[in-house]
């Protein structure tokens, strides 16, 4: 583990790591974990539409019910976080990822199980969504932490555009192959292709475990017995205390999380809104969500050039602004009925957009500027903060649209993102345009 004392002993935490791009014999390590998480995205995309689709359509659920759903798989990140970085950073970031996408792999399989034996319910859903959230936490502290193992600081940024890029074409195709299958076949079973991806995604990262070992096995195994860790709680200070001390962190996480408690609401309802007000079937939601995979392609493959321009604090800036036009383009397609469908069109390409120019420079600027033996503590940290305002958001926001209804809820998330943007203005003009490693 690479603290104090034991710095020198940490051979895991340079697998990988030289000083061009990739060096050596790990110059691949990148493109297995590239390819690795594309396949898990494309899953990811169809468990996003498939699921609600289950709740609504199959078992009747609620707004307060949908709001209920969403926070479960949110929860886990507030509770576990910041102690799955300390134990990222004790040097187990990939064999964590593997143990996470195989659990992940048999907690999806049990819904068109579930279904198939005539079980399926609102809390087994609940059930699911909580404990595969559980292990979703495992799997991104220590994947955002792994990319600065196998990529070197100044191509972090190209990297994580990469990898955003994957995202967005996930984005793009998943939820029409989602919208296509659940017609074809029916939400829950549908989930089977989300279970087989997360089984290949473990396959394409088996390589890297093996590199690993070999690694250990000729610089060692790590720290020694006369050299003990620090205590659990200290370490978990650490974290916290780098973020609260470093401005320019800290600003874009109380941003990120801020904007979450709004969008946590949209990800909540949206379907709610598609399905019962503009009346669109598994399909045609499919094809429209598939917008926002299209203004996240867009927006991934621009974002390095525009963080060389004017820097991650305007493009945190840009994304709010994007958000708050989507929120209130989502409130006036809901007054329309089914008129609104192309209200809700351009609604999902702004946060399509949004995504990808936030997601990039809160997780660059953090590897960047965060010394190594410090970058899971602080991912977790960093994730707890920004996370922990997704289950309140959505059972918040679902509460209101229980007793206002989902229009004017629309509205309210747009004021609530429009004054997050107007609070960051002066923050987010502080970081500078470049940021050294």
């Amino acid at each position: 583990m690479k603290l104090r004392g034991s710095q020198a002993k940490r051979p895991d935490r340079h697998f990988g790591a030289p000083t061009s791009s990739v060096s050596g014999r790990h110059r691949g390590a990148f493109w297995f974990l590239w390819g690795a998480e594309t396949v898990s995205m494309f899953g990811t995309q169809v468990n996003l539409i498939a699921v609600p689709l289950t709740a609504v359509e199959l078992l009747g659920a609620s707004e307060l019910e949908m709001g209920v759903l969403t926070a479960a798989g949110w929860l886990p990140v507030v509770f576990l976080g910041l102690l799955v970085g300390v134990w990222v950073d004790r040097g187990r970031p990939l064999p964590i990822m593997i143990t996470a996408n195989l659990v992940r792999m048999l907690l999806i399989a049990l819904i068109p199980m579930a279904h198939l034996l005539g079980m399926l319910n609102i809390w087994w859903l609940l059930g699911v969504a909580l404990s595969a959230g559980v292990f979703a936490v495992f799997f991104d502290v220590a994947y955002q932490t792994y990319v600065a193992d196998v990529v070197s600081p100044d191509k972090l940024a190209t990297a994580n555009s990469r990898l955003e890029l994957s995202r967005s074409v996930a984005q793009l195709t998943g939820p029409a192959l989602g919208g296509a299958l659940v017609s074809v076949l029916s939400a829950p079973d549908a989930l089977s292709l989300d279970a087989v991806s997360y089984g290949v995604a473990t396959l394409l990262l088996l390589p890297l475990l093996q590199r690993r070992r070999a690694t250990l096995d000729q610089c060692g195994t790590g720290s020694g017995p006369d050299d003990p860790p620090p205590a659990l709680l200290s370490l978990v200070r650490e974290g916290l205390r780098f973020i609260r001390r470093h401005a320019l962190i800290r600003a874009v996480v109380v941003a990120a999380s801020a904007s979450n408690f709004f969008i946590s609401g949209v990800m909540a309802l949206q379907v709610l809104l598609a399905v019962k007000t503009l009346g669109m079937s598994a399909t045609q939601l499919g094809l429209v969500l598939a917008v926002e995979g299209a203004g996240a392609l867009l927006a991934a493959a621009v974002t390095p050039r525009l963080n060389a321009w004017c820097g991650e604090g305007a493009l945190v800036l840009a994304s709010l602004v994007l958000m708050a036009a989507g929120g209130v383009l989502m409130g006036t397609a809901a007054a329309f009925g089914h008129g609104g469908i192309w209200l809700f069109l351009a609604a999902q390409l702004m946060f399509g957009v949004s995504g990808p120019l936030i997601n990039i420079s809160l997780v660059t600027l953090r590897q960047r500027l965060t010394p190594k033996e410090l970058l899971g503590r602080v991912n977790a940290s960093a994730r707890v903060a920004i996370m922990a305002s997704l289950p309140l958001g959505s059972l918040v926001l679902g509460f209101v649209a229980t007793a206002i209804g989902i229009s004017s809820t629309f509205i309210v998330i747009a004021v609530g993102l429009a004054l997050v943007a107007l609070g960051a203005l002066r923050p987010m003009r502080r970081i500078p345009r470049c940021v050294a490693p």
